[in-house]
């Protein structure tokens, strides 16, 4: 399966990363699939969205949504 991967920076800086979200959509994705939004540990430091790809692809494979969020 295939899947469809967006980004979307939402801080008060353009291109910031600190402020995004990624989403994984499966490739079959309507309005009412389901979405998981994961928001990944690191205690406002650590960590990135990015090192959960293999996790959120892989949710989106399964049928579902995934959304990936960084915040600072």
């Amino acid at each position: 399966m295939s899947t469809q991967t967006f980004t979307h920076c939402y801080g008060p800086i353009k291109g910031e990363d600190a402020r995004s979200i990624d989403l994984y959509l499966p490739a079959q994705a309507s309005k009412s699939s389901p979405l998981i939004v994961f928001i990944h540990g690191g205690a406002w430091r650590t960590e990135d969205k990015a090192d959960y790809k293999q996790l959120c692809t892989g949710f989106s494979e399964l049928g579902y949504a995934c959304a990936s969020v960084n915040y600072r």
